[in-house]
């Protein structure tokens, strides 16, 4: 899926349940179920379809960019350093390390290394006894 497709499908949600919802609904359709390593809670006004194109969506990008799930190009690239993206992936990646140059790393997205080390990753919260090899600031 490309990024203009995503922001489409997104303002497409946005707009069907702004408008589906104008003055007619008052409590929400929702949904929880579990993403991204965490438990979500949608909810939308409006058509209760939205509910399951916004978990397909979270869910579809869940896929691509999971650092836990071993088959996304995210967790791929962490692995193997180099691997071929999809020009969704690309464009995320150029504008997140655009963000990290535009906030002298208080946003950085080469802290991976350092969050699994500490276990965040898996649960196993650790403090780690070296440094983190390859990672190029020192948090010790």
């Amino acid at each position: 899926m490309q990024v203009n497709e995503v922001k489409r499908r997104l303002l497409s949600c946005v707009l069907m349940a702004l408008l589906s919802g104008c003055g007619q609904q008052t409590e929400p359709h929702s949904a929880t179920f579990f993403a991204m390593d965490t438990v979500m809670e949608l909810a939308v006004y409006g058509s209760e379809s939205l509910l399951a194109e916004g978990e397909e969506l979270i869910l579809d990008i869940e896929q691509r960019l999971s650092v836990t799930d071993s088959s996304s190009e995210i967790a791929k690239l962490n692995r193997n350093g180099k691997v071929a993206v999809t020009s969704e992936t690309e464009s995320l990646l150029e504008k997140a390390l655009a963000l990290c140059e535009r906030t002298d790393g208080a946003l950085d997205i080469t802290v991976y290394p350092v969050v699994r080390a500490w276990g965040f990753t898996t649960g196993e919260y650790k403090v780690p006894e070296e440094p983190v090899p390859g990672w190029q600031r020192s948090l010790w």
